[in-house]
């Protein structure tokens, strides 16, 4: 987000700003486990592929089913990301799943997904 307060500009201003596929997923599985009593593993189409769809503007901040300007499919993209970050992303035991890393490094991975 981008926040400006009243003191600093005429009116306030509050904007989501684009995050990238790495950080989607992170928060989509942080939540998750949440909401799941801090269960580990989550079936990737089934689960965290739902839980984006469902959360879409409040994930990624542009229209609904859009991938980002320049990406491929969002669920290619999802996935490309997920398997190009092995130091955020834990596999799960059954293929088809995956984690969230306790001791990843988002701002290192964040920045290394940039497309």
């Amino acid at each position: 987000f981008v926040f400006t307060c009243a003191a600093c500009a005429p009116t306030m201003l509050l904007r989501h700003t684009d995050k990238t596929w790495a950080e989607i997923a992170a928060t989509a599985l942080y939540n998750l486990q949440l909401q799941s009593d801090h269960r580990l593993f989550f079936h990737i189409r089934d689960e965290l592929q739902r839980y984006i769809e469902r959360h879409w503007q409040a994930l990624c901040g542009w229209p609904q089913g859009q991938s980002h300007p320049g990406c491929w499919p969002w669920r290619e993209r999802l996935g490309r990301t997920l398997a190009q970050h092995l130091d955020g992303f834990l596999c799960g035991p059954v293929r088809g799943y995956v984690g969230l890393e306790p001791a990843c490094r988002w701002s290192s991975v964040a920045a290394a997904d940039s497309t």
